[in-house]
């Protein structure tokens, strides 16, 4: 057993030390406020220009979506969630007649964008 924690403790110094040198090279993203703040001094001491491929974000936005087309993720409207939500209410005990007519407003809300064709990532 003892082998393999030396083998261990081995593994973990190098890891720690490829991580410590891509971080000061740049390579990985800041992740603390002192990462953030050594890599603003290290751009500003040693600036980095943007390939040419890059500069113009709209050139860059056409080529990720030639066609114009957003990627839209349509969102189930009915989840396990709701029913989660409606066991917590009634186990819950007594609503305010205050809380149930907020949650009244927010389904019929909710019922309404769902039945307007106007409405959701389809529209448009």
């Amino acid at each position: 057993m003892r082998r393999k924690r030396k083998h261990d403790d081995r593994d973990t110094a190098l890891a720690a030390q490829v991580h410590q040198a891509l971080a000061a090279d740049g390579q990985l993203i800041p992740q603390t406020e002192a990462d953030v703040a050594a890599a603003e001094q290290r751009l500003a001491a040693e600036p980095v220009e943007l390939p040419a491929a890059l500069q113009d974000p709209m050139a860059v936005r056409q080529r990720a979506a030639p066609t114009g087309e957003t990627n839209v993720i349509a969102f189930p409207t009915k989840t396990d969630v709701d029913a989660a939500l409606r066991r917590a209410a009634r186990e819950g005990g007594h609503l305010t007649p205050d809380v149930e007519q907020r949650m009244q407003e927010d389904r019929r809300r909710a019922q309404q964008e769902q039945d307007d064709p106007n409405h959701g990532p389809d529209a448009g």
